[in-house]
């Protein structure tokens, strides 16, 4: 998908050097044709079968959710490489298939779209921490510039789980308890 994270993920990696954006892919034209023209590659209205494809070093995975577990296997088997938007899948039984298709790989394939231990003022805070001891509680606030008002559910699935993983990094420890407020 090439809507928003897909756009962002699409840009991020057509600026870098040694990258080339060879396809974009959505089941909106409209999306694909104005992302397609300003990245200068191909277009597709079929990520599915872009995900099949084995001519693709890698594929981003940045559609809804409920698409992630094909559209990963898919680009797995054709010998991709995947970075998949969070969540990995929208339950605990696709979450698995996709584990088990990389499991049979034998080698690492996927990652999670988790990018905040890569950001260069979350490395810099986890290196200060240690000088302040033992971290018993975290308060994390996360806001999102969202026009609709999201269940509960899609603030813990979707915007949640970068907190729980900046706390993990940060601290290196395991959580204990959660409460959350929506």
């Amino acid at each position: 998908g090439v809507g928003g994270m897909g756009s962002f993920h699409a840009r991020t990696l057509a600026a870098l050097g040694g990258v080339e954006v060879a396809v974009v892919a959505d089941v909106v034209a409209s999306n694909v044709d104005v992302l397609a023209d300003e990245l200068g590659c191909e277009r597709s209205l079929d990520p599915a079968a872009t995900a099949e494809r084995s001519d693709l070093d890698g594929v981003v995975i940045s559609s809804p959710d409920e698409t992630h577990p094909d559209l990963a296997i898919a680009a797995m088997r054709a010998g991709s490489m995947v970075l998949c938007e969070k969540p990995l899948a929208a339950s605990l039984v696709d979450a698995k298939r996709i584990v088990d298709a990389e499991a049979d790989l034998g080698r690492r394939v996927v990652q999670v779209g988790f990018m905040r231990e890569y950001d260069t003022a979350h490395v810099q805070l986890r290196s200060k921490l240690p000088a302040i001891g033992t971290i018993d509680h975290v308060r994390a606030v996360h806001r999102n510039a969202n026009r609709t008002r999201r269940s509960l559910q899609s603030i813990v699935v979707q915007s949640m789980v970068h907190d729980v993983h900046s706390v993990r990094f940060l601290t290196g420890a395991e959580i204990t308890d959660v409460t959350a407020f929506g």
